[in-house]
């Protein structure tokens, strides 16, 4: 009797262990997919990444997460978005080539010494680990309590099959999304709108902790029906290296790996916030092509179990402070909406800095997390025909740019350009004629993110109104993009008496000839592109022979 009872206390110690858990599955699955990305604010291309990896997640929403890790060359510098653990874990994928580079489950997929993987691997590298069995069930819950900025994690893993290695680790990825900060684009290959705000860049999937350590902690057994579960907690800071922790913004990724490589399988922890009100997660600068007007757009975030039905937002200038009220649609919870707020009048040259906050929800005041933005315009005065010169440095492949009407249309784009064979710069004419009186927006843009004066030729922009007065100036050194407005106050139109003024050949192969009643002050020949080729003072005459055959536009 002694002994059946002491076998009937094992089964039962033993079905217990088995079927204590919660939450995760005892079912066979296949596996999850966690892609570590290799990436950097200096990164021209990393967005190409970003965009494949959005792509994939799109198409497997439950099956596979992204973790992206800055580190690196191109994450150096400020604002710094590294954590300690990235050079570590970079160190054993052997990578060679340039950003962006990721891992798949750190699996290796050929027979070289490698993990990494360029973009054009991601998506059928993903494929085939979703169609393999894994030998293991992670799940996770998670809360975070906004009053004590405390994380509590609690993990689920559960063996379907025994593990191929005896030593199999459980790590726990705090990632943040919704990071607002620079980022180098190579607009013409690597755009992507869905994460630019303003001349600024969204970051996503971020990695800013692992509660688990470096390598994560080490599960006791692998073997069939094993179910093993553990509590992390983690008291979250007001930052990592100056970079804000915005707590409804954080996510936590579970995943299992066969000791610092193979990771068999992850997933994503289910997320639940306590004493929690609603946050304005976002405050940004809307797109505008006014020179007397900026827009701002506050985002508000209910991460409560109550919908909102009404919001205040305070805004000040430290000046004057003015409400406004919003109760356009209602906002479920764990959902979010846009606000935008009134435009503001804005005077060139001087920046309006602004505090904007939330001062009650559903006529109750939330938890105070005011955001504070500047605003700055810098408008030129011009009109009728002007000239915009681009000095270009040696990498004019990178230069780029485009003169927008006051409706957001494009009135004139160039470049990119050949790049030089040695540093120095390549004086580059533009024609701007702007049909209307009124404000047109002028960017520069730069793929590399240094600007055009940065070590490899003393690169400038200029901009030269109709009476070859210079109206608008810069040094180059800038990094992705140079913004200024030019008020055009009047249209550029030409009054042409024929009786007065004659060009002959037309067409030309060699001299044109020029006759007009009145002394010419100055001749602008300019081809279909707005592009100056030909400029010369007070002649009659200009040798065209060094032009292509095509049509151009005589000033």
């Amino acid at each position: 009797m002694k002994k059946f009872l002491s076998v009937l206390g094992l089964l039962l110690f033993a079905g217990l262990t088995v079927w204590g858990q919660t939450f995760v599955s005892t079912d066979p699955s296949n596996k999850n997919v966690i892609l570590e990305e290799f990436t950097g604010k200096d990164c021209q291309y990393c967005p190409c990444g970003h965009i494949v990896a959005n792509q994939i997640t799109a198409a497997h929403p439950d099956r596979f997460w992204a973790i992206n890790i800055h580190q690196g060359g191109f994450a150096t510098g400020t604002p710094n978005y590294t954590t300690p653990f990235g050079d570590i874990i970079r160190s054993q994928t052997g990578i060679t080539g340039v950003f962006p580079m990721a891992t798949v489950n750190r699996h290796k997929f050929t027979s070289a010494d490698t993990t990494a993987l360029s973009t054009s691997s991601w998506t059928s590298a993903t494929n085939v680990i979703l169609g393999q069995s894994s030998c293991v069930n992670v799940a996770a819950q998670s809360t975070i309590d906004f009053a004590t900025r405390l994380l509590t994690v609690v993990v689920e893993v559960y063996y379907t099959a025994n593990s191929s290695t005896s030593t199999n680790l459980l790590n726990v990825a705090l990632i943040q999304n919704n990071i607002i900060g620079p980022q180098v684009v190579n607009t013409s290959s690597c755009s992507n709108p869905d994460q630019q705000v303003g001349s600024q860049y969204r970051h996503m999937h971020m990695l800013r902790h692992l509660l688990t350590g470096q390598w994560g902690v080490t599960i006791p057994t692998t073997t069939s029906g094993t179910f093993y579960t553990n509590t992390f907690t983690y008291s979250i800071p007001a930052n990592l290296n100056n970079i804000e922790y915005v707590l409804e913004d954080l996510e936590v990724v579970v995943f299992v790996a066969e000791g610092h490589q193979e990771i068999i399988t992850g997933n994503e922890s289910e997320l639940t916030f306590q004493n929690a009100t609603p946050r304005l997660s976002e405050v940004s600068e809307m797109e505008t092509y006014s020179c007397n007007q900026s827009a701002v757009y506050a985002k508000v975030r209910n991460i409560t179990q109550d919908t909102l039905y009404s919001v205040e937002i305070e805004y000040s200038d430290g000046t004057n402070t003015n409400t406004f009220i919003w109760n356009a649609r209602p906002i479920a919870p764990a959902n979010s909406d846009t606000i935008i707020l009134p435009y503001f009048t804005m005077t060139s040259g001087t920046d309006l800095n602004l505090s904007v906050d939330m001062i009650s929800v559903n006529g109750v005041d939330p938890l105070v997390n005011a955001k504070n933005i500047t605003l700055s315009k810098n408008v030129a005065q011009g009109g009728g025909y002007m000239t915009l010169l681009i000095a270009t440095d040696r990498y004019a492949s990178e230069t780029s740019f485009k003169i927008f009407k006051e409706n957001g249309s494009v009135l004139l784009s160039g470049g990119p350009w050949n790049n030089l064979g040695a540093n120095g710069t390549t004086l580059r004419y533009f024609a701007i004629q702007p049909p209307t009186a009124g404000c047109y927006k002028l960017e520069v843009y730069d793929a590399y993110g240094d600007g055009i004066n940065s070590g490899y030729g003393a690169g400038y922009i200029k901009v030269f109104d109709n009476n070859s007065v210079e109206i608008v100036s810069s040094n180059g050194q800038y990094d992705s993009q140079f913004n200024y407005y030019i008020y055009a106050d009047s249209p550029s139109a030409i009054e042409e008496n024929l009786d007065e003024l004659s060009i002959y050949p037309n067409p030309a192969n060699s001299m044109l000839n020029i006759q007009s009643s009145t002394q010419i002050q100055s001749v602008e020949l300019f081809n279909i592109q707005g592009q100056l080729v030909i400029k010369e003072g007070n002649v009659n005459q200009i040798n065209v022979s060094s032009l292509t055959n095509g049509v151009y536009m005589i000033r």
